[in-house]
């Protein structure tokens, strides 16, 4: 999971760059691997291949590193969804999978999202979805655009792409949310075949 790093970049700020990106993702590894109490500052020192130390260059605590490996985590995420987005499929087709890789990519690193929550509501911070920072506003307008397309192409009803967008991202990531507080037994794919269904079909029975 390695993102690009700016090829404008002197060479210092190049590997201040790497390091700091090779922390982050060391840090999901434990956290996925060993919760949030094995996701100690040491542990992820080594599975980085630093010294311990060193982190503190690149971070203030274990709760700087965490809070900031789940904004990089969700920038992949997005990075991700934008891939989806950006492929000239059919809209039953592209909602399909867009749903399904969110799910997946929020499934594989559902420990990390606990441990994420965990930290703020120790630090008294009201509990939000994971999504809540810059990044998901740009995702909600590109969202807001596939609506828009898939609107013009009469595949979908005329309706605020908007809203339906916003709809869309709170839907998905309220229910994965969910996932992180309480388990009733469902797994993630009859979760993202609710939406998917409710996207395609609403909720009259005549269509079921």
């Amino acid at each position: 999971m390695v993102s690009e790093l700016n090829p404008r970049s002197s060479k210092e700020e190049i590997v201040e760059e790497f390091r700091t990106q090779s922390i982050l993702e060391a840090a999901l590894r434990v956290v996925a691997r060993k919760g949030m109490a094995g996701a100690t500052m040491a542990e992820i020192a080594l599975e980085a291949g630093i010294a311990k130390g060193t982190i503190y260059l690149y971070f203030r605590n274990r709760e700087d590193l965490l809070d900031r490996a789940s904004e990089f985590a969700l920038s992949q995420l997005l990075a991700e969804l934008e891939d989806v987005l950006a492929a000239k499929r059919p809209f039953a087709e592209q909602i399909r999978i867009l749903v399904r890789k969110k799910f997946d990519f929020f499934q594989r690193h559902l420990e990390f999202f606990r441990v994420h929550m965990a930290i703020r509501q120790a630090e008294g911070a009201a509990p939000c979805p994971p999504e809540e920072h810059p990044p998901r506003e740009v995702y909600l307008e590109r969202l807001a655009t596939f609506f828009a397309e898939a609107i013009e192409r009469g595949e979908i009803r005329r309706t605020d792409p908007r809203r339906l967008a916003l709809f869309f991202l709170e839907g998905t990531t309220g229910v994965m949310f969910r996932r992180l507080v309480e388990d009733d037994g469902s797994g993630p794919d009859e979760d993202a075949d609710l939406i998917v269904n409710l996207m395609l079909n609403g909720l009259d029975t005549k269509r079921e």
